[in-house]
């Protein structure tokens, strides 16, 4: 006979329940706890090996603001008592005399004396000066270039030398004197067109000259010693620059009508023909919001004209004024540049930008910088983890920070 199997008894006391579901739950809370310091130990590594990361550089950040700059000048126009043909003697951009002439007004017997053969040289002159002109752009734009990596260059030495790195600070001096050696070539080159350009003006000067005779003609001179424009816009004598109230002035309520005057035009009786700038410096209104930025009287800034150069002249602020009738957190702000600027000569309103301090140091991504608490720092790469390294934000631009606590060439967390 088949032995009779005994039947299973099953606990389905409240106590064995608990028993049961306490075991489970322990056994659930094992396995979180170690999958836990699994992801703990491996995330660093996957982190440090996957992360998208920056690394720190050494560098400089403008602090600079986009606007408008309203170019005024000391000026008067040049206007003929005669209608006539235009017969010019000065070159645009030609720096004059007191009484030197500077146009004539030709009748059309004085005009027709003018040879076609002077004409033909003119043109093959003006060509030449207009591939000059084009090689000192070039120039200038290399010449740029360069006095900007001298900057740069030059920043990183003195961090070298803070450092006591001789060998790394050697190597920098090594780059810069090659650098400024071709700054100097690149000035020299300049120079040396610019001769080209003035020797080219002054030949077609004294051919037009000659050419005119000074029969039938209405003679325009130079009041003054000055720098010649045939760029005018009917504003000269609205924007004096010893006007007390040229703060108050609103570029958008300005109507210039400007207009540009050539060789052989024809003038009618009381048309203004050049104007005489008898500045050394140029002056300019820059209208622009600058936010929170404090902006004195002496403070030294640098102006920038995307449109004509990259390169920022230094300049003094004269004054600044708020303009809440212009715009929200707008002012304007009066500089004069160091030098005289010609490409301006011819300008009277232009976008530009004003840089206002320079921020130098060790440069990372606004999103890389964290914060834990109170503490801002940079998870920074050590032994193939981020490690939490406190640091102290010297200045923000834009997307990037300029900070300290941390090192050239560090590889830090750009997103955390």
């Amino acid at each position: 006979m088949t032995p009779q199997r005994r039947a299973r008894v099953e606990d389905h006391s409240i106590e064995e329940g608990a028993r049961k579901f306490y075991t489970r739950a322990m056994a659930i809370a094992i396995v979180l706890v170690l999958a836990a310091s699994i992801i703990a130990m491996v995330r660093p590594y996957l982190v440090g090996r996957f992360a998208a990361s920056a690394v720190v550089t050494t560098g400089s950040l403008d602090v600079a603001f986009s606007g408008k700059a309203l170019v005024i000048r000391n000026e008067r126009v040049g206007i003929t008592p005669t209608s006539g043909t235009l017969h010019i003697v000065a070159a645009n951009g030609d720096r004059v005399g007191a009484g030197d002439v500077v146009a004539q007004v030709l009748d059309p017997a004085a005009a027709a004396r003018l040879t076609k053969s002077a004409v033909s040289s003119d043109k093959t002159l003006s060509d030449a000066i207009a591939d000059a002109s084009l090689r000192e752009e070039r120039e200038r734009t290399k010449l740029s270039g360069i006095k900007l990596q001298l900057q740069m260059k030059t920043q990183e030495r003195q961090l070298y030398i803070d450092r006591q790195d001789t060998k790394a600070a050697n190597s920098i001096a090594a780059e810069i004197s090659q650098l400024e050696t071709a700054a100097r070539l690149a000035e020299e080159n300049i120079a040396a067109i610019r001769a080209e350009i003035a020797e080219a003006q002054r030949t077609i000067a004294a051919g037009n000259a000659l050419g005119a005779g000074s029969g039938g003609a209405a003679v325009l001179r130079s009041r003054q010693a000055a720098l010649i424009s045939y760029h005018v816009d009917g504003l000269e004598l609205a924007l004096d620059p010893k006007d007390p109230s040229i703060m108050d002035v609103d570029p958008g309520q300005l109507q210039p009508e400007p207009r540009t005057l050539t060789e052989g035009e024809s003038l009618n009786a009381g048309q203004a023909v050049f104007r005489e700038i008898t500045d050394l410096y140029t002056e300019l209104l820059f209208f622009a919001s600058t936010g929170d930025e404090q902006i004195k009287p002496g403070q030294m800034v640098k102006v920038r004209f995307p449109r004509l150069a990259q390169e920022a002249v230094s300049a003094r602020v004269v004054a600044a004024k708020p303009r809440p009738d212009l715009g929200q957190g707008l002012q304007v702000v009066r500089v004069t540049l160091e030098r005289f600027a010609n490409s301006l000569a011819d300008l009277r309103l232009e976008q530009a930008s004003m840089i206002t301090r320079t921020i130098s140091g060790l440069v990372v991504p606004v999103s890389a910088i964290a914060r834990r608490g109170d503490v801002t720092g940079l998870y920074v790469l050590r032994a193939n983890r981020y490690v939490f390294r406190e640091v102290t934000v010297v200045g923000t631009v834009g997307d990037r920070a300029v900070v300290t606590g941390v090192r050239e060439g560090d590889q830090v967390l750009a997103r955390p």
